[in-house]
């Protein structure tokens, strides 16, 4: 393996500009990812020399594959933050592509569920939030799914009732009323009510003294009733 990787090695030096350049880089790729701990920012450049080939005889079609490419060999490898950029990389580079619209949300979800990233999720989800091909009302639950783990239960809501307002015929709408109704009832204070309760119970204890055992109970159900 030692001595094949140098004859890689050589031949991609020498040799960039001949089509078989391709097939040996793929090579070195194998090479490096068979390895036990992955060198990422070998791997990473790799897959920037073989789009830059494509990209010098502009073949746009091949680079975008390998940008894709190199997106999930990362995704699938763990190494969520490089599969990020490879997805921001075809992005940027083809805004018009029709995959657009999914590959950002798969940088949302890899934002949300791989790295905890909240905050750069909602922005990758926002950004397709206006989307009618599929994605629009699928990025706002997930916008809002987001906003609950900040905890930011009112823009969660928000997000939730727009679903209904862009995308009333979508299956999501449903899905978001029912996460509204759930916030509001178990999750969301009701703190001016909880106050009203508190004062009340105070006034009644000054007025006709309970013992503490009852008190304790009451206040935990005003506690419990504003949750």
């Amino acid at each position: 393996r030692e001595e094949a990787a140098k004859e890689i090695d050589y031949f991609m030096k020498a040799y960039g500009e001949s089509p078989l350049y391709p097939d040996v880089v793929r090579m070195a790729l194998e090479i490096e990812k068979e390895k036990r701990g992955w060198d990422e920012k070998a791997i990473a450049a790799l897959f920037d020399q073989l789009a830059g080939f494509y990209r010098s005889r502009q073949s746009e079609s091949d680079v975008k594959r390998v940008l894709l490419e190199k997106a999930s060999v990362f995704e699938d490898g763990g190494y969520y933050a490089q599969a990020v950029n490879a997805f921001l990389d075809f992005i940027t580079f083809f805004p018009r592509d029709t995959q657009v619209p999914y590959l950002v949300f798969r940088v949302g979800r890899l934002y949300a569920y791989e790295m905890k990233d909240y905050e750069r999720a909602i922005a990758a989800f926002e950004r397709i939030s206006f989307n009618t091909e599929g994605y629009g009302d699928k990025a706002l639950y997930e916008t809002g799914l987001c906003y609950e783990q900040i905890p930011r239960y009112d823009r969660a809501v928000m997000a939730y009732k727009t679903i209904g307002e862009r995308f009333p015929f979508s299956p999501l709408a449903d899905k978001a009323r029912k996460r509204i109704d759930y916030l509001n009832r178990y999750i969301i204070a009701d703190v001016a009510r909880g106050l009203t309760a508190l004062d009340d119970l105070l006034e009644e204890q000054m007025k006709e003294p309970m013992g503490e055992k009852e008190l304790y109970r009451k206040r935990g159900d005003i506690f419990f009733s504003v949750k």
